[in-house]
C-alpha cells in the first residue's frame, strides 16, 4: 500500500527536485520504490522526512530529518489541557512555537546535484 502510494506519486513524474514526506515510513517506502525504479537518492532527487527516528539512520543513504521535539510538545501540550481544566476558562490559549532542527544526512544535495 505504501509502497504503492509512493510508486504513483513517483518524483520523478513531476521532475521535482525534493520530496518532503510526513513520516519515515513514507520517507522509507519512497527510498526502495525509487530503487526499485533505477532512480538514485540524492542524485535523481533529495529525501527528507519529519521526525528523526533511528531506523532512518540506518537506510542507505541515510534520510535526512526534520527533527520535531515530540516530548516537549506533548509536555506542552498536557500542560495547557491541565491548567485550561483547572481554571475552566474560555480564553484563547496562548500560542506556542517549538524549534525544530533540520539533522541533514546522506539523501539530500544541493539543486544542482538532485532532479535532472
Amino acid at each position: 500500500p505504501a509502497s504503492g502510494t509512493a510508486r504513483s506519486t513517483s518524483p520523478t513524474a513531476y521532475r521535482a527536485a525534493a520530496v518532503l514526506c510526513y513520516s519515515h515510513f513514507g520517507a522509507m517506502s519512497l527510498l526502495r520504490v525509487a530503487h526499485e525504479m533505477g532512480l538514485s537518492v540524492p542524485r535523481d532527487f533529495s529525501l527528507a522526512c519529519f521526525n528523526d527516528e533511528p531506523m532512518i539512520r540506518l537506510s542507505v543513504p541515510s534520510i535526512t530529518a526534520v527533527d520535531v521535539p515530540a516530548a516537549e510538545l506533548g509536555k506542552r501540550a498536557a500542560e495547557l489541557l491541565l491548567g485550561r481544566m483547572s481554571q475552566q476558562s474560555s480564553d484563547p490559549l496562548p500560542r506556542i512555537r517549538l524549534e525544530e532542527s533540520l539533522v541533514l544526512r546522506e539523501s539530500t544535495a544541493p539543486p544542482g546535484r538532485s532532479a535532472k
